[in-house]
């Protein structure tokens, strides 16, 4: 049995990419076989997610502060002595802009207007198909402005309304068991955020207290139900479905927000969506039962 700093050296050279072809081979092979190595495996899968997220986010916040407090670093000729010149300039170009379009229209109009003509079908003659009849209409909008066909569910609309909000961000973190004193403060500032209606924030504050405790799942189920919330419903599946699949008190609840997830992706989540619909219809005793007796009878509409 490998000791547990080998066994994290092995995964981060694996996700790294530095494993020979062979030793890839060897590793996933292990991995079907040993829980202790696939825990790790989804463990630092899980930090990384988290850890690009955060940086993402910062470096999107400092950007947005240099744009608010760069001083005005505009070319010369953009200058207040010139500034008057430079407007007239752009006034000319949009203006031969607009002439150029407006002949160019009128060319083309004059050019088609023949072709728009319909004849006057022949007329019919006993035996024959009628000739030189007008073409069908065919509806011409782009798909985005067609109807919606009928009977087809609005998915992220029924994932929502089964939704069960947070609420408070504090009140979830109870039995999280290390330190719950210190994550409690820390998730402070998260969760007055969060009673603010700043999602954004709220899960910026979060990313840095969930890389800190990778094993605390309490703080991913909370850190993936804000995802679904704002409405980023793939970063919501990418937190909950490794906790949906560990053996602690969070799975259940995780599982059926992953489902939740899933059915607000379903185009692209279906297959995974059905089959988790049914794992929890099959255990009475699972904490989205009730409601995924609900979905059930919705979903022989799904498609």
């Amino acid at each position: 049995m490998m000791d547990r700093k080998k066994i994290f050296i092995l995964i981060q050279k694996y996700l790294d990419g530095l494993l020979s072809d062979s030793e890839t081979a060897d590793l996933e092979s292990r991995l079907a076989k040993e829980p202790e190595l696939m825990e790790e495996l989804k463990s630092q899968q899980l930090e990384r997610q988290v850890m690009d997220e955060l940086v993402a986010r910062e470096l999107k916040e400092r950007m947005r502060q240099w744009d608010t407090q760069l001083p005005n670093t505009s070319p010369s000729f953009f200058k207040k002595g010139l500034r008057p010149l430079w407007l007239a300039s752009l006034l000319l170009l949009l203006a031969a802009a607009a002439l150029f379009w407006f002949f160019q229209k009128n060319i083309n109009t004059q050019e088609t207007a023949p072709a728009q003509e319909q004849e006057t079908p022949a007329p019919a003659v006993a035996g024959q198909e009628p000739a030189n009849l007008p073409a069908q209409e065919i509806d011409t909008k782009p798909p985005s402005q067609l109807p919606a066909p009928k009977n087809q569910p609005a998915y992220r609309e029924i994932a929502q309304k089964q939704y069960d909000p947070l609420r408070a961000i504090t009140l979830n973190l109870k039995g999280t068991g290390t330190s719950p004193d210190a994550i409690d403060e820390a998730m402070q500032s998260a969760d007055q955020a969060y009673q603010q209606g700043d999602l954004e924030k709220a899960i910026q504050q979060t990313l840095p207290v969930v890389a800190g405790n990778p094993n605390i799942s309490r703080l991913q189920l909370i850190l993936g139900k804000l995802y679904f919330e704002n409405g980023e419903y793939e970063k919501a599946i990418g937190v909950l479905k490794p906790i949906s699949e560990k053996p602690t008190v969070h799975a259940s609840e995780a599982q059926w927000n992953l489902l939740l997830a899933y059915l607000a992706r379903y185009e692209s989540h279906k297959n995974e969506c059905r089959k988790l619909l049914g794992e929890i219809l099959s255990d009475p005793s699972h904490f989205g039962y009730k409601k995924a007796q609900e979905l059930q009878e919705a979903s022989a509409q799904w498609k």
